[in-house]
């Protein structure tokens, strides 16, 4: 496909950066349908699997298991809770793998199966950052159980300057943690999800203010119904 035919099939009525101070609102996010949970099994030496492959698999998933085609400037997914496509290209993938960090296997994991956590996620808050070639950022919450541990999964993803009416988004970066299960039950009083298959999102917000990845990233209104106060955004240009 063309880049002007991509433009075009990429339009979103969505509007981004543009005062949706409401959509961020505790009450709105807990109201959303629950979220499928995404089983991604353990791959061993994982943490060996060259970039390239990574890639190429990261893509082969959204184009098959998260109903994804094909364009010249990657993999287009549909985010259901925005309902706006979504550019899965190699450099938003290779952007999270470049630091091993300590969390490295689980990126990998994630990033493995980005189609279907792009696919099945909500957005719960934006960044207002500019440059020459990008107008701001969303940031999107998903959620994994890998190796019987749930995984809070966060998504940035970037929208492009266009020279034209159409809105056009692409993968920037991926990011996921779990929280210590003791602190959680302790905290929160919940258990650690290993076999539901959906959680609502009072849960996974109730589950994520301990993760700081997340935590620091929620709208202002999400932190105080949370009583999040201990962390602080590890983003530049956190809007809500």
């Amino acid at each position: 496909m063309h880049d002007m035919a991509l433009k075009t099939t990429i339009f979103s009525s969505f509007s981004t950066l543009n005062n949706n101070t409401r959509m961020y609102e505790y009450k709105r996010l807990i109201d959303k349908s629950e979220l499928s949970i995404l089983t991604v099994n353990k791959i061993d030496n994982i943490e060996n699997i060259d970039k390239k492959t990574i890639v190429r698999e990261a893509k082969s998933n959204a184009l098959k298991k998260a109903c994804g085609r094909k364009t010249d400037k990657g993999i287009v997914v549909v985010n259901d809770d925005l309902n706006i496509e979504i550019v899965i290209g190699r450099e938003g993938i290779l952007h999270s793998l470049e630091r091993k960090r300590n969390n490295y296997v689980q990126i990998v994991s994630a990033s493995l199966n980005i189609g279907e956590l792009l696919r099945n996620s909500i957005a719960i808050n934006e960044l207002s950052t500019r440059t020459e070639n990008q107008n701001g950022s969303i940031i999107l919450l998903g959620v994994m159980n890998y190796i019987n541990k749930l995984y809070a999964v966060r998504i940035i993803v970037t929208e492009n300057k266009s020279f034209d009416s159409f809105r056009i988004f692409s993968l920037s970066a991926v990011n996921t943690k779990k929280e210590d299960a003791t602190h959680l039950m302790v905290h929160s009083g919940l258990e650690p999800v290993q076999q539901s298959s959906t959680i609502s999102i009072k849960e996974l917000l109730d589950y994520c203010k301990f993760i700081s990845i997340i935590a620091s990233n929620f709208s202002k209104d999400v932190k105080e119904h949370l009583n999040i106060k201990e962390f602080e955004s590890d983003l530049v240009g956190l809007k809500y």
